[in-house]
Formats: structure tokens, C-alpha cells, sequence
């Protein structure tokens, strides 16, 4: 009789779904469509757009919970902790004027920025990129650093801004994709409608790689001027199997996401003149004397 209770308290304990809650830690708001993912098989989720996460298996395994524009946490599902804060750590970059700036070093312009002509770019899941593009050197028997990111959107009709997360990778020489991420903060840049060509500033000393690097804009999501999230409406779940995690897809009119497995894979494609979202895109940089 005792091994049949404990038995039912043990079975209990594992299926017995933890409700947990993501707050931002300065503010005290939730923070919405937060994916968790579990670090031994990293399969995960999103939470709600209330920051509510149902962890229904696997309690006694590490997760980790990430959102793009806070520091990750690490933790082991508990009752106990019915609350996790994460800490923000994003640099929105302001837009520059680019018309009439002056400076004592000389800049050098790079990168895709005379047209739309067809442009090869990397894609990847679970990431959603708009584009990511490599860009070479311009004299890999100088060193440089990248000031500036430039963005010129040939078709964006959206309503309300875009958010992208700004990608500096590192090739790969293996297989001469995306690599080891340049930058070590978010970057977030906003694109409205009101124009189409953007400047935006790297702070902080970037090392060009010698050969050059490839450069992404990474979708977040729509935004409204005020900084809110509005792109996230349709959210649903896709049943699994009992007991396993389920497939939760945010979609969009810019884009659709499911997270689900630790998928890693690049794979190329090509940018055309008559594709809806055209972008070309660029970078300033400056040689180290």
C-alpha cells in the first residue's frame, strides 16, 4: 500500500503541470512570447502573450528562457518559484543623418547597396531571417572596424514598424556559412514606412574579420511607434503526444515561427527584384592605422 501511494505522490510530481510566470525585472511587466527550451534535448515553447508558461513534463530538467532583448536564465521548474525575472540587456540604435556628417577618418562603404539585382542570403530555423548576406572586405591587407550597419528596404508596406535584431556572423570555413556571432548585445533597429533608406551605428569596436563577415536582420516582430508588440495575434497550439511538449506557432502577417527542436541548419537562397520584401544592405567601416 505504501509503495502504490508513493508511486502515485512520485507520478504525480512529474505529470502535475508548474504554472510559471516572465516578468521584466526592472518594470514589473510581463513579458510576452518568451521561448523556454529544455537544455538536455532542447526542445521548447513560447509562453502566452500574458508571459504564462505551462511546463507539463520534465520538471526535474534545466530550461532555459530566453527573449531577444534580455539576458538568458537557466532554471529547474519548481512550484516554489512561481515567478521568473529576466533582466533586460537591448541597445535600440538610433537612426544617424547621414547627409552632411563629418569625420577625420575616412570611411569606406561596402556591401550591397547599388540596387536590387539578385543578391544570394542565408536562411536558418528556428531563426526567421529577413536576410543574411556575406559581405567581403574591401582590402583584407588592412584591418577595419565596422561603424555602421546600412539598410535601404526596397518594398515594406506594413503599418506599423518592424523589428529587426542586427547579425554580424563570422564565415564559417568549413562550409563558408554563418558562424560564431560578432556581436555579444542585442541591437535592435525599428523600420518604419516613413522612409526607406537607414543608417544605423554600431557602438563599441567591432573587428572586421579579414576576409569579411556575413551580416543578418533577424525578425522580431511588428511593433507600434510606442514600442509595444502587435504582430503576435494568431496564437495557438498544435496537440502532441500526450505528455510532450506541444508545437506552439506564432504567425503573422510579416512571418511565421515555430520553435521546436534544436534545428541549426543554413541554408542559401537568392534575393530577386520581384520578391514583396527586397533589401539590400551594407556596411561603413574605417581602417585602423
Amino acid at each position: 500500500m505504501i509503495v502504490l501511494f508513493l508511486l502515485s505522490y512520485l507520478f504525480s510530481l512529474q505529470f502535475n503541470p508548474i504554472n510559471l510566470k516572465i516578468v521584466n525585472a526592472e518594470t514589473g511587466q510581463v513579458i510576452p512570447y518568451v521561448t523556454y527550451t529544455r537544455l538536455f534535448d532542447f526542445k521548447g515553447s513560447f509562453s502566452d502573450e500574458n508571459g504564462n508558461i505551462q511546463i507539463l513534463e520534465h520538471l526535474d530538467k534545466q530550461y532555459v528562457i530566453s527573449c531577444i532583448g534580455y539576458k538568458n536564465d537557466t532554471i529547474v521548474p519548481s512550484k516554489s518559484t512561481a515567478t521568473i525575472f529576466l533582466n533586460p540587456s537591448t541597445i535600440e540604435l538610433p537612426e544617424l543623418e547621414v547627409s552632411g556628417r563629418k569625420n577625420k577618418e575616412k570611411i569606406h562603404e561596402i556591401g550591397y547597396l547599388k540596387g536590387f539585382s539578385v543578391v544570394p542570403y542565408y536562411s536558418s530555423l528556428p531563426r526567421k531571417m529577413a536576410i543574411c548576406t556575406f559581405i567581403p572586405s574591401s582590402d583584407k591587407s588592412k584591418k577595419w572596424t565596422i561603424q555602421t550597419i546600412k539598410i535601404n528596404i526596397g518594398a515594406n508596406k506594413s503599418k506599423n514598424y518592424d523589428a529587426f535584431l542586427i547579425r554580424l556572423f563570422i564565415k564559417e570555413n568549413n562550409n563558408k556559412t554563418p558562424g560564431k556571432d560578432l556581436l555579444t548585445r542585442d541591437l535592435i533597429a525599428r523600420i518604419s514606412t516613413n522612409s526607406q533608406k537607414y543608417s544605423f551605428q554600431i557602438e563599441g569596436s567591432i573587428l572586421m574579420p579579414t576576409k569579411g563577415c556575413f551580416v543578418g536582420l533577424e525578425t522580431v516582430g511588428k511593433i507600434d511607434k510606442k514600442g509595444n508588440f502587435t504582430a503576435f495575434s494568431d496564437f495557438y497550439e498544435k496537440p502532441d503526444k500526450p505528455f510532450q511538449l506541444s508545437v506552439k506557432m506564432v504567425k503573422s502577417d510579416s512571418y511565421s515561427l515555430v520553435k521546436y527542436g534544436g534545428f541549426n541548419s543554413w541554408f542559401l537562397n537568392n534575393r530577386t527584384d520581384n520578391n514583396p520584401d527586397t533589401y539590400a544592405i551594407g556596411l561603413e567601416v574605417t581602417e585602423i592605422k
